[in-house]
């Protein structure tokens, strides 16, 4: 028996005996197959090392003096075993559904990708995880690409922005771990992704009739103001196109990548000085230039997990313009918004670099290239040219 003072000694026994009646209680069944693990946190010590693998069905069916005789369980080890069962008592059992039957329907918050993150992943338990797992399941978020939803793309490996959630949802913390080449950084990023998720929708219950969506904050806003542009007829000045569309944008790519990429941008697109051309940046950054066209390819990739569907509302947004102009006769200067288009949202293969003069309204709407009446109207300023026509 264990060398400890009869009080101490009683003390736990009468413990463990009040937490065994407790889960004993039949609508804890559906935990008697989790392991003793699935409560432990990484940041525990002290654990009973040799019981982590017995089951709570296993446990409650011994008496404390079996536990106690273990080998190498001291009184730490036991206090440690409590606190386990504790968590365990604490437990709901119907927040840990294997796979829950949920109707059809998409599901979604807006999250907000600008805060830094304060999260401790190292502390996640096993139980916590499950719960976050349910409700993307609930949710039937399965399909969503893990980038899409991540706070920040800078702290997610590239190799992951493409897997699907539900490549994650049947795999328990000890199997992300063991995943070949699934380090700290990894797991720390799938941990932050759904538990984000739970954040947001863990008091929303799916209804068969509405959908909500999952986006980043800025991406819903530049969304919807196109659509309501669009909607209402309105051509938009100038400096509603840098509010509404350009500013975010620039602000969105700051939180995925990196500081020099988007400082490339803003003096491509001439947010605080005259715009420079793709050599004049070689120059000053000391970069080639399929160095800075691969900069901007990889902007390209970070929008097209961030918005799938952005090239088709800004080209909603830009062919909206060109024909209120053919059918007017006038509009505002469209030559930051054609960059940023071309910088963010290019075409599949192909990179292009068209340069508006001011004023004029390049055609990059194959749609529209008919209906433009006049040709000089688009001014292409090739990239060799050492100042461009601004």
């Amino acid at each position: 028996m264990l060398n400890l003072p009869p009080l101490d000694e009683l003390q736990l026994a009468m413990r463990f005996d009040e937490l065994r009646k407790q889960l004993a209680d039949p609508r804890y069944e559906p935990l008697y197959n989790k392991t003793l693990a699935f409560w432990a946190l990484p940041s525990d010590r002290r654990l009973p090392l040799a019981l982590m693998n017995r089951t709570l069905r296993q446990i409650i069916s011994s008496s404390f003096t079996d536990l106690a005789g273990t080998p190498g369980i001291g009184k730490k080890k036991l206090q440690g075993l409590l606190m386990l069962l504790e968590r365990a008592a604490n437990t709901d059992p119907a927040t840990i559904p294997v796979h829950p039957v949920v109707p059809e329907v998409i599901a979604g918050e807006i999250l907000d990708t600008e805060k830094e993150s304060a999260f401790r992943w190292d502390e996640v338990s096993e139980i916590t995880w499950a719960e976050w797992r349910a409700t993307v399941v609930r949710h039937r978020l399965q399909k969503v690409p893990l980038g899409r939803l991540a706070p920040s793309l800078k702290r997610i490996t590239r190799v992951i922005w493409d897997a699907p959630l539900g490549e994650f949802v049947d795999m328990t913390i000890n199997d992300l771990r063991e995943k070949r080449s699934f380090g700290e950084r990894r797991l720390a990023a799938v941990l932050e992704v759904f538990a984000a998720i739970h954040e947001a929708l863990k008091n929303v219950t799916p209804q068969s009739h509405l959908a909500i969506e999952l986006a980043p904050r800025r991406i819903l806003q530049m969304q919807q103001w196109i659509l309501e542009t669009w909607q209402n007829g309105k051509v938009p000045s100038e400096e509603e196109i840098r509010q509404n569309f350009i500013t975010p944008l620039l602000e969105q790519a700051r939180v995925d990548a990196v500081e020099q990429t988007v400082d490339l941008v803003e003096r491509r697109l001439g947010i605080k000085e005259p715009p420079l051309s793709v050599r004049q940046l070689g120059r000053m950054f000391n970069l080639t230039r399929a160095r800075i066209y691969q900069l901007f390819d990889e902007l390209a990739e970070i929008m097209r997990i961030r918005w799938p569907l952005g090239r088709a509302f800004t080209q909603l947004l830009q062919s909206f313009i060109v024909l209120e102009f053919n059918r007017r006769g006038t509009g505002p200067d469209i030559s930051q918004l054609t960059m940023a288009i071309e910088i963010f949202f290019p075409k599949p293969g192909e990179r292009r670099q068209i340069v508006a003069g001011k004023g004029a309204l390049p055609d990059l709407s194959p749609g529209f290239a008919m209906a433009m009446s006049d040709e000089s109207l688009v001014v292409r300023v090739p990239e060799e040219d050492e100042q461009p026509n601004w």
